[in-house]
């Protein structure tokens, strides 16, 4: 049969997918996330995408003309590098 979503069951919220994997990871509920944001296959988590699929437009802002930090930078260069093998 299939799952319809209710509002009702959702338990909790995470800012945090990793810490929400680990307590998946536990038996403690299921993730509903973007694929790719954990490294599902370490943690022992099975990424099952929707289906018909779900897409989303995300965007990356930063504040224009003010130098960015080393880890800033080292960010943007691999977040390039990652959205270039999606």
């Amino acid at each position: 049969p299939a799952y319809a979503f209710n509002p009702n069951q959702v338990v909790a919220r995470y800012n945090l997918i990793y810490n929400a994997g680990l307590l998946a990871q536990l038996g403690s509920g299921y993730i509903v996330g973007l694929s790719h944001l954990i490294g599902h296959d370490e943690m022992q988590l099975e990424f099952v995408p929707f289906s018909p699929t779900l897409t989303t437009k995300m965007a990356l802002i930063w504040t224009k003309n003010v130098p960015m930090s080393g880890a800033a930078q080292k960010f943007l260069e691999i977040f390039n590098q990652l959205i270039e093998t999606v």
